[in-house]
């Protein structure tokens, strides 16, 4: 272990891994690094840092147990045995392809929901299974979201000692919803629908600077997708890692390896900080 870091670090550290082995044993995630691939942390990093964006979708709120508990409901009533972890992580591949689709042509995040649900249908041969109104009652699951059980409190936390804001590519009236539906503290809510396009355009890690008046070096970008950290690292922020393991349902691999990108790893919200000392 690298006895260079700060003994809080060293401690923390065990914890991200310990908490990465407990995500495997209790719901079934293989999950691929180590403890001494985690040691990367650049603590020193953190000095100067002012505001904390979130990335909301995944990262912030657990989705998929609104999805199953919707999932059980459907398969009672039209008589299905649909695996609902296997279509969340269809529907949600399908929004991605859907928002790359129209990155050059904005649509409302909403819309892109639609799509990508008509096309997992499609794809799965239920198009005539389901009708519009059921599409339609299927779309709320996106604002029904639930925060992570460490989300609240690791957020209240955090709030002690740094602003925080979401950084999401949700429309601002869902996020905004759900964080005052579960008194989720943030500060201010930035979406991508404020400038019209997507992650991982720079203009939607730039709101941060334009809008909140932040230099790049004081914001600290917080999220559990490592390609949205890779992004925000390239704009010039400093990036932090937490995992989500059951994110789109269980018996999925996670990668955990280290990444050059990321300066900070915790094991979740909570984790993260304790090891900013909020």
């Amino acid at each position: 272990m690298d006895r260079s870091l700060p003994s809080v670090g060293r401690r923390n550290l065990i914890r991200t891994a310990a908490g990465t082995a407990l995500f495997a044993a209790t719901s079934g995630i293989s999950v691929r690094g180590s403890a001494q691939e985690l040691q990367g942390q650049n603590f020193h990093a953190m000095a100067g840092i002012k505001i904390l964006a979130f990335d909301f979708l995944g990262s912030c709120v657990d989705y998929y147990s609104v999805i199953a508990r919707m999932g059980e409901t459907l398969n009672s009533q039209k008589e299905l045995a649909l695996d609902w972890a296997s279509f969340t992580q269809d529907w949600t591949q399908n929004f991605y392809k859907a928002m790359a689709s129209h990155r050059d042509n904005y649509v409302p995040v909403a819309a892109l929901f639609r799509e990508s649900l008509d096309t997992v249908l499609d794809q799965r041969g239920l198009s005539e299974r389901f009708s519009h109104a059921d599409r339609d009652q299927m779309l709320t699951v996106w604002d029904r979201m639930v925060p992570w059980p460490d989300t609240a409190e690791g957020l209240n936390r955090l709030k002690r000692k740094f602003a925080l804001t979401t950084l999401s590519n949700s429309s601002v009236a869902s996020v905004f919803q759900t964080a005052r539906r579960h008194a989720l503290p943030f500060d201010q809510v930035l979406t991508s629908e404020l400038v019209r396009t997507y992650k991982p355009d720079p203009r939607v890690y730039g709101l941060v600077t334009t809008l909140l008046g932040y230099k790049t070096e004081e914001v600290l970008f917080c999220a559990t997708h490592f390609p949205d950290l890779k992004e925000a690292k390239n704009f010039g922020y400093k990036t932090a890692w937490f995992p989500r393991p059951l994110e789109k349902g269980p018996g999925l691999t996670i990668d955990t390896t280290a990444k050059p990108y990321v300066d900070l790893y915790a094991a979740d919200i909570v984790d993260l900080a304790e090891k900013l000392d909020a």
